[in-house]
């Protein structure tokens, strides 16, 4: 399986709700990196290992209903995969329903992802957040 063929593949189970199959291509020293101001949300830093990407994959779990989960466009160079997701959430605490638009870069070897770091629209996933408190 080359590296946009894992990453189709992780996308896949984590639509379905399989984190364990998720976590199976991962590297035992992933990293999973949001890029976003951590005055401005808590979503937000990087997790190190893979008992800490399951921890943030949980979280969101626990915060958000995921009612659809749709890749937009996905393309790679040897190692490294570019991504763009559409997720349609809906936040549990403040019943605030989005659309998150999200540039994923990718990077996978030897069948494992080794990184993901995440970019998205902080300010709408703020927003739910603080309607929740």
């Amino acid at each position: 399986m080359n590296a946009v063929d894992t990453v189709k593949k992780i996308y896949e189970l984590y639509a379905a709700g399989d984190l364990e199959g998720t976590m199976n291509l991962c590297a035992p020293d992933v990293r999973f990196v949001w890029k976003a101001d951590p005055g401005f949300t808590r979503f937000c830093g990087t997790q190190a290992g893979l008992e800490q990407f399951r921890r943030r994959l949980d979280h969101l779990h626990e915060v958000f209903d995921y009612n659809s989960f749709r890749v937009v466009s996905i393309f790679g160079d040897g190692e490294r995969v570019a991504a763009e997701t559409e997720i349609e959430m809906t936040h549990k605490g403040s019943n605030k329903r989005m659309r998150l638009e999200n540039a994923h870069f990718w990077t996978v070897k030897d069948g494992k992802v080794t990184e993901l770091t995440e970019y998205y629209d902080t300010a709408l996933v703020a927003d739910a957040d603080r309607a929740a408190a």
